[in-house]
Protein backbone atom coordinates (compact mmCIF):
# COMPACT_ATOMS: atom_id res chain seq x y z
CA UNK A 1 0.00 0.00 0.00
CA UNK A 2 3.23 2.17 -0.69
CA UNK A 3 2.35 5.51 -2.21
CA UNK A 4 -1.27 5.30 -0.56
CA UNK A 5 -2.96 7.56 2.21
CA UNK A 6 -6.07 5.52 2.95
CA UNK A 7 -8.16 6.60 5.32
CA UNK A 8 -7.87 4.33 8.56
CA UNK A 9 -8.91 4.32 12.69
CA UNK A 10 -7.81 3.14 16.23
CA UNK A 11 -9.87 0.17 14.80
CA UNK A 12 -9.68 -0.37 11.64
CA UNK A 13 -5.95 -0.53 9.69
CA UNK A 14 -4.77 -0.08 6.07
CA UNK A 15 -5.08 -4.32 5.94
CA UNK A 16 -9.00 -3.74 5.18
CA UNK A 17 -7.92 -1.91 1.94
CA UNK A 18 -6.69 -5.66 0.97
CA UNK A 19 -9.40 -7.24 -0.25
CA UNK A 20 -9.14 -4.38 -3.72
CA UNK A 21 -6.16 -6.58 -4.40
CA UNK A 22 -7.76 -9.86 -4.43
CA UNK A 23 -8.70 -10.42 -8.19
CA UNK A 24 -5.08 -9.28 -9.00
CA UNK A 25 -3.15 -11.50 -6.27
CA UNK A 26 -5.26 -14.28 -7.42
CA UNK A 27 -5.12 -13.61 -11.68
CA UNK A 28 -5.42 -17.52 -12.10
CA UNK A 29 -8.94 -17.46 -10.26
CA UNK A 30 -12.42 -16.53 -11.69
CA UNK A 31 -13.95 -16.92 -8.67
CA UNK A 32 -12.51 -16.28 -4.73
CA UNK A 33 -14.64 -16.54 -1.11
CA UNK A 34 -13.59 -13.61 1.10
CA UNK A 35 -14.77 -14.25 4.96
CA UNK A 36 -13.86 -12.18 7.60
CA UNK A 37 -11.35 -13.63 10.32
CA UNK A 38 -14.22 -12.72 13.18
CA UNK A 39 -16.67 -14.84 12.40
CA UNK A 40 -17.96 -18.44 13.36
CA UNK A 41 -18.91 -21.20 9.91
CA UNK A 42 -21.83 -23.10 11.22
CA UNK A 43 -22.69 -24.59 7.51
CA UNK A 44 -20.55 -26.24 4.76
CA UNK A 45 -18.71 -23.10 2.86
CA UNK A 46 -18.86 -24.97 -0.41
CA UNK A 47 -22.22 -24.38 -0.89
CA UNK A 48 -21.77 -20.58 -0.71
CA UNK A 49 -18.84 -21.04 -2.65
CA UNK A 50 -20.71 -23.16 -5.59
CA UNK A 51 -23.63 -20.09 -5.53
CA UNK A 52 -24.14 -18.88 -8.87
CA UNK A 53 -24.15 -15.26 -9.32
CA UNK A 54 -23.42 -14.75 -12.77
CA UNK A 55 -22.28 -11.90 -14.18
CA UNK A 56 -22.64 -9.65 -11.12
CA UNK A 57 -19.39 -8.43 -9.43
CA UNK A 58 -20.35 -9.63 -6.15
CA UNK A 59 -22.81 -12.11 -4.15
CA UNK A 60 -23.24 -10.35 -0.51
CA UNK A 61 -25.52 -9.60 2.08
CA UNK A 62 -27.50 -6.85 2.90
CA UNK A 63 -26.19 -5.08 5.75
CA UNK A 64 -28.82 -4.86 8.24
CA UNK A 65 -27.23 -2.11 10.35
CA UNK A 66 -26.80 0.01 7.66
CA UNK A 67 -30.41 -0.07 6.12
CA UNK A 68 -31.95 0.71 9.33
CA UNK A 69 -29.51 3.48 9.68
CA UNK A 70 -30.12 5.04 6.93
CA UNK A 71 -34.34 4.40 6.76
CA UNK A 72 -35.03 6.59 9.80
CA UNK A 73 -32.70 6.13 12.87
CA UNK A 74 -29.90 8.24 11.89
CA UNK A 75 -30.33 10.77 9.55
CA UNK A 76 -26.88 12.13 9.44
CA UNK A 77 -26.07 8.85 8.11
CA UNK A 78 -28.63 9.15 5.22
CA UNK A 79 -27.27 12.73 4.24
CA UNK A 80 -23.83 11.02 3.97
CA UNK A 81 -25.22 8.21 2.16
CA UNK A 82 -26.79 10.45 -0.46
CA UNK A 83 -24.40 13.55 -0.51
CA UNK A 84 -21.08 11.70 0.08
CA UNK A 85 -21.88 8.44 -1.84
CA UNK A 86 -24.61 9.20 -4.14
CA UNK A 87 -26.24 5.83 -4.29
CA UNK A 88 -29.30 5.43 -5.61
CA UNK A 89 -31.06 3.17 -3.21
CA UNK A 90 -28.81 3.96 0.35
CA UNK A 91 -30.55 0.97 2.27
CA UNK A 92 -29.10 -1.14 -0.95
CA UNK A 93 -26.08 -2.13 0.88
CA UNK A 94 -23.91 -5.39 1.80
CA UNK A 95 -21.70 -5.94 4.33
CA UNK A 96 -18.05 -6.38 3.17
CA UNK A 97 -17.36 -9.21 5.61
CA UNK A 98 -18.85 -11.94 3.40
CA UNK A 99 -17.84 -11.75 -0.49
CA UNK A 100 -18.07 -14.48 -3.50
CA UNK A 101 -16.30 -12.48 -5.36
CA UNK A 102 -16.45 -12.41 -9.68
CA UNK A 103 -12.50 -11.87 -10.33
CA UNK A 104 -12.99 -12.15 -14.29
CA UNK A 105 -15.77 -9.34 -13.82
CA UNK A 106 -13.87 -7.40 -11.12
CA UNK A 107 -10.40 -7.20 -13.46
CA UNK A 108 -12.76 -6.44 -16.92
CA UNK A 109 -14.16 -3.34 -14.54
CA UNK A 110 -12.01 -1.89 -12.44
CA UNK A 111 -7.72 -2.23 -11.71
CA UNK A 112 -6.15 -2.38 -8.64
CA UNK A 113 -4.69 1.30 -8.89
CA UNK A 114 -8.11 2.66 -10.10
CA UNK A 115 -10.26 1.20 -7.03
CA UNK A 116 -7.17 2.15 -4.40
CA UNK A 117 -7.05 5.72 -6.14
CA UNK A 118 -10.96 5.52 -5.68
CA UNK A 119 -10.78 4.82 -2.20
CA UNK A 120 -8.45 7.05 -1.41
CA UNK A 121 -9.63 10.14 -2.83
CA UNK A 122 -13.15 9.63 -1.09
CA UNK A 123 -11.81 9.04 2.58
CA UNK A 124 -14.97 6.96 2.99
CA UNK A 125 -16.61 6.74 6.78
CA UNK A 126 -16.84 3.29 6.35
CA UNK A 127 -13.33 2.41 4.60
CA UNK A 128 -13.27 -0.03 1.49
CA UNK A 129 -16.76 -1.27 2.70
CA UNK A 130 -18.12 2.62 1.12
CA UNK A 131 -15.90 2.27 -1.90
CA UNK A 132 -17.11 -1.39 -2.50
CA UNK A 133 -20.73 -0.33 -2.67
CA UNK A 134 -20.38 2.49 -5.12
CA UNK A 135 -18.12 0.18 -7.07
CA UNK A 136 -20.36 -2.54 -7.04
CA UNK A 137 -24.19 -0.70 -7.12
CA UNK A 138 -26.34 -2.41 -9.18
CA UNK A 139 -24.25 -5.55 -9.85
CA UNK A 140 -24.72 -7.16 -6.46
CA UNK A 141 -26.27 -10.52 -6.12
CA UNK A 142 -28.37 -11.10 -2.68
CA UNK A 143 -27.54 -14.22 -0.45
CA UNK A 144 -29.24 -15.38 2.36
CA UNK A 145 -29.00 -12.86 5.03
CA UNK A 146 -27.96 -16.49 7.15
CA UNK A 147 -24.44 -16.45 5.72
CA UNK A 148 -23.50 -13.22 7.17
CA UNK A 149 -25.48 -13.15 10.99
CA UNK A 150 -24.59 -10.18 12.93
CA UNK A 151 -24.05 -11.93 16.29
CA UNK A 152 -24.77 -8.32 18.46
CA UNK A 153 -27.00 -7.98 21.38
CA UNK A 154 -30.48 -7.16 20.22
CA UNK A 155 -30.36 -4.42 23.18
CA UNK A 156 -27.64 -3.45 22.16
CA UNK A 157 -26.86 -0.27 19.85
CA UNK A 158 -26.73 -2.51 16.89
CA UNK A 159 -29.98 -4.43 17.61
CA UNK A 160 -31.79 -0.98 17.82
CA UNK A 161 -30.51 0.30 14.39
CA UNK A 162 -31.25 -3.07 12.74
CA UNK A 163 -35.44 -2.11 13.94
CA UNK A 164 -35.36 0.49 11.62
CA UNK A 165 -34.74 -1.59 8.37
CA UNK A 166 -37.56 -1.57 6.10
CA UNK A 167 -39.23 -4.81 7.13
CA UNK A 168 -38.54 -6.86 4.47
CA UNK A 169 -34.80 -6.53 4.96
CA UNK A 170 -35.76 -7.06 9.26
CA UNK A 171 -37.55 -9.84 8.29
CA UNK A 172 -34.91 -11.15 6.59
CA UNK A 173 -32.32 -10.44 9.54
CA UNK A 174 -35.12 -12.32 11.86
CA UNK A 175 -35.46 -15.28 10.42
CA UNK A 176 -31.77 -15.57 9.56
CA UNK A 177 -31.23 -15.54 13.44
CA UNK A 178 -33.19 -18.75 13.51
CA UNK A 179 -29.95 -20.90 11.78
CA UNK A 180 -27.20 -18.84 11.18
CA UNK A 181 -25.14 -20.34 8.38
CA UNK A 182 -22.18 -17.86 9.65
CA UNK A 183 -21.93 -16.07 13.18
CA UNK A 184 -19.88 -12.61 12.21
CA UNK A 185 -19.00 -10.43 15.00
CA UNK A 186 -18.68 -7.39 13.03
CA UNK A 187 -19.16 -4.75 16.34
CA UNK A 188 -16.30 -3.57 18.56
CA UNK A 189 -17.37 -5.97 21.33
CA UNK A 190 -15.43 -9.60 20.71
CA UNK A 191 -16.73 -12.97 22.30
CA UNK A 192 -12.89 -13.22 23.09
CA UNK A 193 -12.56 -10.21 25.34
CA UNK A 194 -16.07 -11.36 27.29
CA UNK A 195 -17.29 -14.91 27.69
CA UNK A 196 -20.90 -13.43 28.55
CA UNK A 197 -21.30 -11.71 25.53
CA UNK A 198 -24.21 -12.50 23.42
CA UNK A 199 -23.19 -15.86 20.84
CA UNK A 200 -19.89 -15.87 22.75
CA UNK A 201 -20.46 -19.37 23.28
CA UNK A 202 -20.36 -20.21 19.82
CA UNK A 203 -16.51 -18.80 19.75
CA UNK A 204 -15.70 -20.38 23.27
CA UNK A 205 -17.17 -23.95 22.09
CA UNK A 206 -15.04 -24.52 19.37
CA UNK A 207 -12.11 -22.67 20.85
CA UNK A 208 -12.43 -25.76 23.49
CA UNK A 209 -11.38 -28.06 20.57
CA UNK A 210 -8.32 -26.37 19.86
CA UNK A 211 -4.95 -26.59 20.96
CA UNK A 212 -5.00 -22.25 21.14
CA UNK A 213 -7.52 -23.18 24.23
CA UNK A 214 -5.12 -22.47 27.03
CA UNK A 215 -3.48 -19.95 25.39
CA UNK A 216 -6.09 -18.11 24.95
CA UNK A 217 -7.08 -18.12 28.55
CA UNK A 218 -3.45 -17.12 29.66
CA UNK A 219 -3.52 -14.07 27.33
CA UNK A 220 -7.21 -12.87 28.67
CA UNK A 221 -6.30 -13.68 32.32
CA UNK A 222 -2.74 -11.55 31.77
CA UNK A 223 -5.10 -8.28 29.83
CA UNK A 224 -7.48 -8.58 32.71
CA UNK A 225 -4.31 -8.70 35.29
CA UNK A 226 -3.26 -5.35 33.62
CA UNK A 227 -6.23 -3.47 33.51
CA UNK A 228 -7.13 -4.03 36.67
CA UNK A 229 -3.68 -2.77 37.55
CA UNK A 230 -4.01 0.16 35.51
CA UNK A 231 -7.61 0.91 37.04
CA UNK A 232 -5.80 0.51 40.56
CA UNK A 233 -3.54 2.75 39.77
CA UNK A 234 -5.61 5.40 38.20
CA UNK A 235 -7.77 4.76 41.62
CA UNK A 236 -4.74 5.86 43.55
CA UNK A 237 -3.75 8.60 41.58
CA UNK A 238 -7.49 9.76 42.18
CA UNK A 239 -7.52 9.45 45.76
CA UNK A 240 -4.09 11.24 46.11
CA UNK A 241 -5.16 13.86 44.30
CA UNK A 242 -8.18 14.06 46.51
CA UNK A 243 -6.10 13.95 49.72
CA UNK A 244 -4.27 17.08 48.23
CA UNK A 245 -7.22 19.05 47.49
CA UNK A 246 -8.86 18.63 50.21
CA UNK A 247 -6.12 19.54 52.52
CA UNK A 248 -5.38 23.06 50.24
CA UNK A 249 -9.18 23.95 51.09
CA UNK A 250 -8.65 23.21 54.67
CA UNK A 251 -5.95 25.56 54.67
CA UNK A 252 -7.75 28.07 52.85
CA UNK A 253 -11.08 27.56 54.44
CA UNK A 254 -10.87 26.41 58.04
CA UNK A 255 -13.30 24.52 59.05
CA UNK A 256 -14.58 26.86 62.59
CA UNK A 257 -13.37 29.82 60.69
CA UNK A 258 -16.40 32.17 59.36
CA UNK A 259 -14.74 30.97 56.15
CA UNK A 260 -14.81 27.55 56.51
CA UNK A 261 -18.56 28.01 57.49
CA UNK A 262 -19.34 29.97 54.43
CA UNK A 263 -17.80 27.52 52.21
CA UNK A 264 -19.23 24.65 53.58
CA UNK A 265 -23.19 26.16 53.46
CA UNK A 266 -22.18 26.99 50.02
CA UNK A 267 -21.04 23.86 48.92
CA UNK A 268 -24.17 21.99 50.31
CA UNK A 269 -26.15 24.69 48.85
CA UNK A 270 -24.48 23.49 45.13
CA UNK A 271 -24.50 19.68 46.03
CA UNK A 272 -28.28 20.12 46.57
CA UNK A 273 -29.18 22.56 43.09
CA UNK A 274 -27.10 19.87 41.29
CA UNK A 275 -28.78 16.33 43.32
CA UNK A 276 -32.39 18.17 42.12
CA UNK A 277 -30.96 18.66 38.76
CA UNK A 278 -30.52 15.00 37.98
CA UNK A 279 -33.92 14.39 39.42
Amino acid sequence: MDGYDLFTSHLITVETYYRFLIPELFEKFSKVLYLDGDMIIKRDIKDLFQTDIGNNLIGACHDVTIAGSVNGAEEEHYVYCQNKLKLKDPVQQFNAGVMVMNLEAFRASFTTAYMLDFAEKGKFKYWDQDALNILCEGRVYWLDSAWNYFADEKDGWRGRINQFAPRNLYRQYEQAAKQPYIYHFAGNEKPWFDPNYEYAEQFWTYLRNTPFYETMLQRRMTDTSCYFIEQYKQDMQYESLRHFARRVLAALFPSKTFRGKAARKGYLKIRKILTDTKR
